[in-house]
């Protein structure tokens, strides 16, 4: 069987994916839709997990833009075909596409299916295009389409089983599913949410030289699991494996006991690290029997290898031991006011500390990982919304927030990256000044800031931006939604976290520096804050910075 041709559609309406879809009858071209993307990142993505040699795209994304998205593609592969299909049917958005690479532009309005074709004949035609035989390749492609949720052939794969060298699938046998860990992380680099242009792509040549060796590293990467694979499995004949990306895939064995898998799972993984710089983890499946049985085996391993999320990079998850997921439930819109609330008046400690909270649940329920996703997107679409009443309109960086969320492989990454999401949100804002505070709350707000030290009351500040007490207060109260006796006690004791997290002054010496001169009422209103005493805290934090630390090494 040859390889089929493949193509990849990136359009932000799926009912306009469907009719793309629908419009030729692809397998006859030998041709398959091999991914759906609705952004600029995510098409970037596909491209580097399937490699296709047809782009079908709009100008305008759900994130991202269609210009720079058909520039990075024309500078990864010059031979790519790439057809913008569009609302816009002016002069200056053909011309663009043009030069940024396009080979045809469309308008939607005046699509036919002949217009498609004329492109995939062109690719069919090509003489000096080699496709490969080597049905490894083709299973590899199909399996990688199973994990990604998207539409394949199954009928296409059991042919392709039943008629190669599969005959481990006749009879009983386990799979070990093993995966390079973070491997969005190693493909596209870490997020920088303080850099816009990250926002906006990055379609430069620099770009391009870095994600082509990105795509040179992963055929490293399948080339040392192949060769670790066979020293470590030499001594059973019986066993396969077969990738389903360049980094992942399935080790197939014949009956051997679960112990005995167990320990082949650890040699593997410790041969890995000693050959490959990225380190992986691993699901052992149950029993399985006959090959009607694979493709459902193959699927429980990818959901159970869920377990991921908990245990953490490097781990290796026995099926047989594991629970079910539970599921979140509703969302709770009192916790998303609230952390809005701080996010407005800056107070990233408490954002912490209800975030914290979230956490302990989610470890504790071992809610199913997409549930968990939606917990922090949902706080996200609400903060979104609350800031769109202000007409503050920011959608292309929130969608970028959910994508380093739905990224984040493990909770313990996940909590760094939403971190770094709300230090970045609350940034932006004091940053432009988006809150739309009047003139008079912001002089109170600096006004505060610049003198947290002190002991501050309400005459005090009356007096300085020349209003009464009444409507000092009034306003205030009106703009932030809480009182500014509270805005000051709040931010007296995250200035006393931090200095109690960074520093080893004495507890005395850090009430004195946010104003509050009695080391007995200062910690009585610590411990109102964050359900523990200073001293009590400052011992926490260490000890949890020392695990931290030791989980990273480890």
């Amino acid at each position: 069987m040859k390889e089929k041709y493949k193509a990849i559609i990136v359009e932000s309406r799926k009912d306009i994916v469907n009719i793309y879809k629908n419009m030729l009858p692809w397998a006859s071209y030998n041709f398959e839709v091999s991914a759906e993307a609705d952004s600029e990142q995510k098409a970037i993505s596909y491209y580097g997990e399937y490699l296709p040699e047809l782009v079908i795209t709009d100008v305008t994304l759900k994130s991202g833009d269609g210009f720079s998205l058909i520039k990075t593609l024309r500078a990864l592969n010059k031979d790519i075909k790439i057809i913008v299909i569009s609302e816009l049917d002016n002069y200056e958005s053909i011309r663009r596409a043009f030069i940024s690479g396009a080979n045809d532009y469309l308008i939607k309005s005046k699509l036919k299916c002949t217009d498609i074709e004329r492109v995939i004949l062109q690719i069919t035609n090509d003489e000096t295009r080699k496709k490969s035989d080597n049905w490894q390749e083709t299973l590899e492609n199909m399996l990688g389409l199973v994990r990604d949720r998207q539409e394949v052939d199954e009928e296409a794969i059991m042919s392709l089983i039943k008629e190669n060298d599969l005959d481990i699938l006749k009879s009983d046998y386990q799979m070990i599913f093993f995966r390079t860990d973070n491997i969005r992380k190693i493909n596209l680099g870490f997020r920088n949410y303080e850099n816009l242009e990250n926002l906006e792509g990055n379609n430069n040549e620099e770009f391009a030289a870095r994600y082509k060796e990105k795509l040179k590293n992963r055929e490293e990467i399948q080339r040392t699991v192949y060769e670790v694979y066979k020293k470590v499995f030499a001594d059973i004949e019986e066993s396969r494996i077969v990738f389903n990306k360049k980094h992942s895939g399935l080790v197939i064995l014949p009956t051997m006991g679960q112990e005995s898998v167990i320990n082949k799972t650890k040699t593997f993984k410790q041969k890995l690290a000693e050959s490959c710089f990225y380190s992986f983890s691993f699901t052992i499946s149950k029993m399985y029997h006959g090959y009607d049985d694979f493709l459902k085996g193959y699927r429980e391993l990818l959901d159970q290898q869920q377990w991921k999320f908990y245990k953490g990079d490097g781990c290796i998850i026995d099926t047989i031991d594991e629970q079910e997921f539970s599921y979140y439930g509703e969302n709770d819109e009192e916790l998303c006011k609230e952390i809005y609330t701080c996010v407005l008046t800056k107070n990233y400690s408490e954002i912490e500390n209800i975030l914290g909270k979230i956490y302990d649940v989610c470890e504790k329920e071992t809610f199913v990982v997409s549930d968990v996703y939606s917990v922090f997107i949902h706080i996200l679409d609400y903060i979104q919304a609350k800031l769109k009443e202000k007409e503050i309109i920011c959608p292309d960086r929130f969608i970028y927030y959910y994508q380093g969320i739905v990224e984040s492989e493990t909770l313990v990454l996940l909590k760094c990256e939403l971190e770094k999401i709300f230090i970045s949100l609350i940034n932006y804002l004091q940053e432009l000044n988006v809150n739309k505070y009047s003139k008079k709350v912001n002089e109170i707000l600096a006004y505060i800031d610049n003198n947290i030290k002190y002991k501050i009351n309400l005459s005090m500040i009356a007096d300085n931006i020349g209003f009464s007490e009444v409507h000092t207060s009034r306003i205030f109260k009106k703009e932030l939604g809480i009182g500014i006796n509270q805005y000051i006690n709040d931010l007296k004791m995250e200035r006393a976290r931090e200095l109690l997290e960074n520093t080893n002054l004495k507890i005395k010496e850090i009430a004195v520096m946010v104003g509050i001169s009695d080391q007995l009422y200062f910690s009585k209103r610590f411990h109102k804050k964050y359900q523990l005493g200073p001293t009590e805290y400052r011992e926490k934090h260490q000890k949890d910075k020392i695990i931290m630390i030791t989980d990273t090494m480890e």
